[in-house]
């Protein structure tokens, strides 16, 4: 019976020691929508997890612009209402790229509840192949010529997301779409070379 009992007891432990490790793992990092929170120390650093023009980010807490640091390429906007920050981020001249850092905050003991909501402009990619990279693009696709096709829009890490319109330009001298197809029909002309891009 006290073997039993001291197995129990051991058998806890370890069991509660595990999961501590890994709650205080899970607490370093955090993904809000559209950006990833990463704790070291007393300082949270926000990634990009997608191609884009700009991004806002809404704070629980009001967050002194001293304690706010980005790179030299990266234009910001703060302001704190004494409850609440906005930072508002972009580049000079280009897009935030896939995984770029957008900026550090120091004096940060935990991510729980910090970021409110993060809202950005996804960029369209005009043509990918897998893997398929997050937001819209249109995936790759070459058509025959006298044949028919489609190509799809893929949509993918997309976040409160209530409705998309999505506007395709092409030159009509290449295809032409049926527009009677609840999916839109593509027929290449037999007399032009293949297309493989919109």
């Amino acid at each position: 019976m006290k073997r039993l009992t001291l197995f129990l007891l051991v058998t806890c432990i370890i069991a509660l020691t595990i999961s501590g490790c890994f709650r205080g793992e899970k607490e370093k990092s955090l993904i809000v929508d559209n950006v990833r929170l990463l704790l070291e120390g007393d300082t949270v650093t926000l990634f990009s997890l997608s191609r884009v023009y700009g991004i806002e980010l809404t704070f629980s807490s009001d967050i002194s612009s001293d304690s706010l640091t980005s790179s030299e390429q990266m234009l910001m906007i703060h302001k704190g209402d004494g409850e609440k920050t906005l930072v508002a981020l972009a580049k000079i001249g280009e897009e935030i790229e896939e995984g770029e850092k957008l900026l550090t905050i120091a004096g940060i003991s935990s991510l729980e509840g910090l970021l409110l909501k993060a809202e950005s402009e996804i960029i369209l990619q005009d043509s990918a192949t897998p893997p398929l990279p997050n937001g819209i693009c249109v995936v790759d696709t070459a058509i025959s010529p006298g044949s028919s096709g489609f190509f799809y829009v893929h949509g993918k890490g997309l976040s409160n997301v209530g409705g998309i319109a999505v506007t395709i330009n092409y030159d009509s001298t290449y295809f032409t779409v049926d527009t009677t197809q609840k999916q839109r029909a593509i027929s290449v002309p037999s007399l032009i070379p293949e297309v493989s891009r919109l």
